[in-house]
């Protein structure tokens, strides 16, 4: 299988993705419509999504919530996607979280960027259902 653009694995022609599981997610984006359409589309396939727009409901939000996966916008005014993800490492609650980069930025130095700042994955927007769906697969047994 040739790796997608954004980063994520194609399946064979006809292949089905793998069952999902419910997770908490919190999707964090100062776009409310890009949050708004994510979080539909994550809500269809069961999971529990959530949403923020800047660092400190970002950051509120993950507490209450603990989330198993948070997408996080990178081009954020004020708290960007780099310093919410180390603020949100921080915290011993969420040591297990699974962070996913959500950018406009696909080369290679944005995501060796994005993994050395401590981000799990990274997804180029805009994302497809269908790359959610097989990212959330691939994730394992909730923590």
């Amino acid at each position: 299988m040739a790796p997608k653009t954004d980063g994520s694995q194609a399946l064979p022609p006809g292949a089905q993705p793998r069952p999902i599981t419910p997770r908490r997610i919190l999707v964090i984006d100062d776009e409310i419509d890009t949050a708004r359409i994510l979080r539909m589309l994550l809500e269809l396939d069961g999971h529990v999504v959530a949403t923020a727009h800047d660092g400190a409901g970002a950051l509120d939000a993950a507490l209450r919530l603990a989330p198993e996966v948070v997408l996080l916008d990178l081009g954020m005014p004020g708290m960007d996607g780099y310093a919410i993800a180390r603020a949100l490492r921080g915290q011993p609650a969420l040591a297990r979280t699974c962070i996913v980069a959500l950018t406009g930025r696909a080369a290679d130095a944005d995501r060796r960027r994005t993994l050395a700042a401590g981000f799990d994955h990274h997804l180029t927007k805009p994302v497809e259902r269908r790359t959610l769906q097989e990212m959330m697969a691939r994730l394992g047994a909730p923590a």
